[in-house]
């Protein structure tokens, strides 16, 4: 197995089955994935926490086949492991609000072609972590951002010259439409949980956490710190580990009253949780954070000195999400002189991407600044209960105006490239999600049916999306491992 991302929930690692028939179970695997676990793991925690006794999984998960990878969209041959370590009611004092088993029971109960599939989950009792499998995607939003050829690319100059004439239609903007494309199939994810009875909220959408399968179609993973409302989980009658909570770990678990705000990562969170609210909308939180990703496609491209793949305090692992992972490097040839695993290996280019609109160098005090600085700061016509909050009393902003500076375009300015019908279809959309006023924000369902998406069924979504390029040469990233692999026996793995 291939560490590939780590955080402080627990690590994932690649595993790659080799050349089997596709019929054959995972579960004739099962002992070998244990054993590299075991050799590779070395984190203990103290005696005195007790788990009484293991998870019985279903016939169904214990005999998940390598064509239900293929169904899902997973990378042949391939599966991504998710060690967590922490109790068997998935909660761990520290750590809040992460809980691994509440991110299970979730992505059960989920299906919808745009959310990641748990293929098998199981509780080792005895070294007390939980281990999920998944379907291994082969890149993350994440990493094309850092790409500056994603995500317009053309064939030669005319294609994009073209971009600028007010003569041609909508539909000749892009061949293919990626950024409508992605926004599109992550709304209907966000929408799909919005719309769930009841209602899950994600509280971590950022680009580490939205991958693409083989065929190009998005995948919304990590539910580490999903919320549902706490009513619906005590309602539930399918848990059966309340008796392992002790007091301590009751103490950590959120209700409707009392929520955790130190949820989101970095640029991506909503001005709301930088004041310290005790409770508030987490689907609202989603929405901003929706809004950030998407007016991201059209900022410029440069160093960005904020940059991080997760919070330092909420953000789960996630398969593609590591900075720092060999995986992130890029093939640019295929000769045998060439290394994917070297971290040093194309570090420059590495070290730009397409930047937040939101800067969060400097953590809260800063990221509100940046926020306000662009969308204005809080007033009773814009929020009216921006002083409800604990904290908005604490710190002012006399240097920021009251009303923006600079029209929003101004801030995206790959936006300005297109025709004017089309920017304001895309302002459109991102202007109803970064809204101060949580109560203001649009909903998912209300978005997608904005002029932006009017011809989403009619859009060119030949060569995976218009991601083949990126999807292809990550496939090559993980067949050179591979190939590596059963060169060196595992060595390769075993000494990283």
């Amino acid at each position: 197995m291939i560490p590939i991302g780590q955080g402080r929930q627990g690590n994932i690692y690649a595993y790659h089955f080799g050349h089997t028939n596709s019929n054959q179970s995972l579960r004739q695997h099962a002992d070998q994935i244990q054993n590299t676990i075991e050799s590779i793991s070395s984190i203990r925690y103290p005696d005195e926490i007790v788990v009484h006794d293991t998870h019985n999984n279903t016939a169904e998960e214990s005999d998940v086949t390598h064509s239900d990878i293929d169904t899902y969209g997973g990378l042949i041959n391939w599966i991504a492991i998710k060690i967590v370590y922490a109790p068997k009611n998935g909660l761990m004092k520290g750590n809040e609000p992460h809980n691994t088993k509440n991110e299970v029971d979730i992505l059960r109960r989920l299906d919808h072609p745009n959310i990641i599939k748990i293929l098998k989950y199981e509780y080792d009792e005895v070294n007390l972590y939980h281990k999920l499998h998944l379907p291994l995607y082969p890149i993350s939003l994440f990493e094309l951002f850092k790409d500056n050829l994603f995500p317009f690319h053309y064939d030669d100059v005319d294609d994009f010259h073209k971009l600028k004439s007010e003569e041609h239609n909508q539909k000749e903007e892009l061949r293919i439409d990626i950024p409508k494309i992605i926004s599109y199939q992550l709304l209907s994810a966000i929408n799909y949980l919005h719309s769930a009875n009841p209602t899950i909220s994600h509280r971590d959408l950022n680009p580490s956490n939205i991958l693409f399968d083989q065929y190009g179609n998005l995948k919304l993973i990590d539910f580490g710190i999903a919320y549902t409302s706490n009513s619906s989980k005590n309602n539930n009658n399918d848990h059966e580990d309340e008796d392992v909570l002790n007091e301590e770990e009751i103490d950590s678990i959120e209700s409707d009253d009392q929520m955790c705000c130190d949820v989101g990562t970095g640029s991506y969170r909503a001005p709301e949780l930088l004041f310290s609210p005790a409770t508030y909308n987490p689907t609202k939180i989603d929405l901003w954070s929706t809004g950030c990703i998407i007016a991201q496609f059209f900022t410029c491209f440069g160093k960005n000195t904020a940059s991080t793949p997760s919070s330092t305090s909420s953000s789960s692992i996630s398969s593609s999400s590591c900075n720092s992972s060999p995986l992130i490097s890029y093939i640019n040839d295929q000769t045998d002189s060439y290394d994917p695993l070297d971290d040093d290996y194309d570090q420059e280019q590495n070290e730009r991407e397409r930047i937040p609109l939101f800067n969060s160098t400097y953590g809260s005090i800063g990221l509100s600044s940046s926020i306000f600085k662009i969308l204005g700061k809080p007033t009773n016509e814009n929020w009216p209960d921006f002083n409800l909050l604990p904290d908005s009393n604490k710190i002012t902003f006399p240097l920021i105006p009251t009303f923006p500076t600079k029209p929003l375009i101004d801030r995206l300015p790959d936006l300005s490239k297109f025709s004017k019908q089309y920017q304001h279809d895309v302002l459109q959309v991102i202007q109803s999600l970064l809204r101060l006023d949580p109560k203001d924000r649009i909903d998912a369902k209300e978005v997608l049916q904005m002029n932006w998406f009017k011809d989403i069924s009619e859009m060119n979504r030949s060569n995976k999306n218009g991601l083949e390029r990126w999807i292809d040469q990550s496939q090559l990233k993980y067949d050179y491992l591979a190939r590596r692999m059963k060169e060196d026996d595992g060595e390769m793995a075993r000494a990283w």
